[in-house]
C-alpha cells in the first residue's frame, strides 16, 4: 500500500499538514488489517524553485523519517 499525503484539499501546504495527512490516513489502513510493513511512504516533493525543491526534500526526509 503506497500511503500518499493528499486529502480533498490536495498536497500539504506544510510538514504539520502533512504529517497529520499521514498519520490519519496510516491509522486507517491499519484499521483494515494492514501492517506497518505492508505501507511505503511517498513524500510527493513538489518542486517549483530552488528553495521549494529544498523544502520539499526536507518534508520528505521528515515524513519518511516518522516515528512507527
Amino acid at each position: 500500500f503506497i500511503l500518499l499525503p493528499l486529502s480533498d484539499k490536495g498536497l500539504p501546504e506544510n510538514m504539520e499538514e502533512k504529517i497529520d495527512i499521514l498519520e490519519k490516513i496510516y491509522d486507517k489502513a491499519m484499521g483494515y488489517g494492514l501492517s506497518h510493513e505492508d505501507i511505503i511512504v511517498d513524500g510527493l516533493v513538489s518542486p517549483g524553485t530552488t528553495s521549494l525543491l529544498y523544502d520539499g526534500f526536507k518534508d520528505f526526509i521528515c515524513s519518511v523519517a516518522m516515528p512507527q
